[in-house]
C-alpha cells in the first residue's frame, strides 16, 4: 500500500519484479492458449482491483476525501465497459 498510516517503514529500494513469463511443460493448442490468456486477464484485473481497495482502506481523508472516491467510482465504472454503472447520489439523494 503507498498509505502506511501510522506505520514506520524504511525506504525499501529492493528490485521489483517487472515481468513473468510462462513456459508450458507441454505444447498447447489455440484454444487451450485463449484459455490460459482469459484467464491471466482476469487474474490481472482481481490483483488491481485488490491493489486499488487496499489504496482505498488505508488512504488518509486528506487525500481520499467523498469527491476523490466518487470521482474513483466513476473512473472505475468507465474502465468497465459498461459492465459497471456508477450513480452518484448528492446529499438530498
Amino acid at each position: 500500500s503507498r498509505y502506511n498510516v501510522g506505520i514506520q517503514f524504511k525506504n525499501n529500494t529492493k528490485p521489483r519484479l517487472s515481468s513473468v513469463i510462462l513456459v508450458p511443460e507441454i505444447d498447447i493448442s489455440a484454444s487451450s492458449q485463449a484459455e490460459a490468456d482469459a484467464a491471466l486477464a482476469a487474474g490481472y484485473s482481481i490483483s488491481k482491483g485488490i491493489y486499488l481497495a487496499c489504496d482505498i482502506v488505508n488512504a488518509p481523508h486528506s487525500i481520499l476525501n467523498s469527491i476523490s472516491l466518487a470521482n474513483t467510482a466513476r473512473r472505475i465504472a468507465e474502465e468497465s465497459h459498461g459492465l459497471i454503472e456508477c450513480i452518484i447520489l448528492g446529499q438530498e439523494e
